[in-house]
């Protein structure tokens, strides 16, 4: 069973509090964290009214997460809460916290003086690297704009080109986009003094699904006994496969065939008005459609003790079961971890997956 154990500091990284539940400890009576890749990592710590820490645990102040030694999750505390029942038992307090992500949403796309945008070309992951450069980083072009322990990592020029033009749009907004355009996986990873923005093509982890031919493989299957539940779904209810996107000098339409005709013709509108170009205008039609295609695939809960060894955030790995008399195999990425530790230390970990990859 791992060992949890969480620092809390101030705002300069400076060591203010250890909570743990080992020893002479009793801080925690849970832990929930989330570890994504392409969003914002969270934790809520339900705190033990009687911990001698309670003073430490205001916002502003950070929270690092640490399992078996290990650093999971950085962060930012954003929200305290208490309540108080009849019975001291009852009383519970709440602390929740944002990992570094929330950076990229704290701050616009500010075009520099004289400019209507911030048009910049270069290859996807880069482009979203060069934005959060000038915007956020601890070396953003305005210096009241800096995030100090906010760093990015060394361009790696692994998509295709594209050029932007975003005026005052939200950089999160900006970076989420680019990541569905150039088809990389991203994340601010945190450290002990601050994060690093990074960036991974074509995915964050590795390929570990069956006969990958390279690294271990993750395979959930009933003959391997590694999960407790294993489900399928087919989901058309949101589907659209017909769209007009209008861009800056005409209106192009775009269409998945297949679908219309398995689905009928559904159409929905995309905006696309600061492109002219009719190739690019296009390309975001096709990217709108691939959002809104059928859902198929399966999804399993494996068991806690298979996190790590042999997967992790941003891993594809393989679902297999045999039942009523059919064979079910999809590839799955991983692309969030959910994790809650109880007050004697007992994880449930429960990954989000996204299937037919």
């Amino acid at each position: 069973m791992p060992t949890y154990v969480v620092h809390i500091l101030n705002d300069a990284y400076a060591m203010r509090a250890v909570l743990a539940n080992t020893s002479n400890y009793a801080d925690f009576r849970s832990i929930d964290y989330r570890i994504a890749i392409n969003g914002i990592d969270s934790c809520t710590l339900e705190i033990v009214p009687s911990s001698s820490k309670l003073a430490q645990l205001i916002t502003m102040n950070r929270i690092l997460l640490y399992r078996d030694g290990a650093l999971q999750f950085g962060g930012t505390i954003l929200k305290t809460s208490w309540n108080i029942g009849i019975n001291a038992t009852d009383d519970t307090i709440q602390v929740d916290c944002l990992g570094g992500g929330i950076y990229l949403d704290w701050r616009l796309i500010v075009p520099s003086a004289g400019s209507a945008t911030d048009e910049r070309t270069d290859q996807a992951d880069d482009l979203a690297k060069a934005y959060v450069t000038h915007h956020a980083s601890s070396t953003a072009d305005i210096a009241a704009r800096q995030f100090s322990d906010l760093t990015v990592q060394a361009d790696a020029g692994a998509c295709s080109s594209w050029t932007e033009t975003p005026s005052y749009e939200i950089l999160l907004d900006e970076v989420q986009k680019l990541q569905k355009l150039g088809g990389f996986d991203w994340r601010c990873v945190p450290s002990a003094t601050g994060y690093e923005f990074q960036t991974g093509y074509p995915q964050w982890g590795l390929d570990r699904t069956f006969g990958n031919g390279v690294n271990t493989d993750a395979v959930l299957s009933l003959d391997r006994r590694n999960y407790s539940r294993v489900g399928y779904s087919k989901d058309t209810m949101g589907h659209y496969n017909y769209v007009y996107v209008g861009g800056a000098t005409a209106v192009r339409e775009r269409s998945t065939a297949g679908d219309v005709t398995a689905y009928k013709r559904r159409e929905r509108w995309e905006s696309a008005s600061s492109y002219e170009d009719n190739t690019a205008v296009d390309y975001i039609g096709d990217m709108r459609l691939k959002e809104m295609a059928v859902t198929e695939g399966m999804e399993a809960m494996p068991l806690a003790k298979t996190w790590k060894d042999p997967w992790d955030i941003g891993d594809l790995v393989t679902i297999k079961t045999d039942r009523y008399g059919m064979t079910y195999q999809d590839d799955v990425k991983i692309t969030a971890v959910n994790v809650r530790v109880d007050a004697d230390g007992v994880e449930t970990v429960e990954p989000e997956m996204i299937g037919g990859v």
